[in-house]
């Protein structure tokens, strides 16, 4: 019995994308009065494979191969460019409410919802050393 995948492949091959080799499997097949295309590329990448997956109407499939050859390592100024949003707990200070709290910390949120992620009203007076939740930016490293 024929497998019914076979004569829907149109590449089974070893594929180059900007000077690095990897693997290519693609596919197409009309569904209602749209031809699809759809492709899985395995490309290496420094020490890492990549799997890409894409699927489109055939007439973009250049945009997929457009999209696959921007598969590349960051610059250090794009990579030093991204952060991310960690919470963090700070000790309160006596007398502190969630504003000055916020303040002092480098929270990011804004003092209804610092309130509402630690069941206190944001005018409360916190106690000395209670631990409030806060949300800080920090420059993205990897495995942070």
């Amino acid at each position: 019995m024929e497998r019914d995948y076979e004569k829907k492949m149109t590449a089974n091959e070893k594929y180059v994308l900007n000077d690095r080799e990897g693997y290519m499997i693609s596919f197409t097949e009309k569904v209602k009065t749209v031809t699809m295309f759809a492709y899985v590329l395995w490309i290496p990448l420094e020490d890492k494979l990549f799997k890409l997956t894409g699927i489109t109407p055939i007439e973009y499939q250049p945009q997929l191969e457009e999209t696959a050859k921007s598969l590349r390592t960051l610059k250090n100024n794009e990579r030093n460019s991204f952060q991310v949003d960690l919470m963090r707990i700070v000790d309160a200070r006596q007398g502190e409410t969630i504003k000055t709290l916020s303040i002092r910390s480098g929270n990011i949120l804004n003092d209804e919802l610092t309130g509402v992620i630690n069941s206190r009203n944001p005018d409360d007076q916190l106690n000395q050393g209670e631990s409030i939740k806060v949300v800080k930016k920090y420059p993205y490293k990897l495995n942070q």
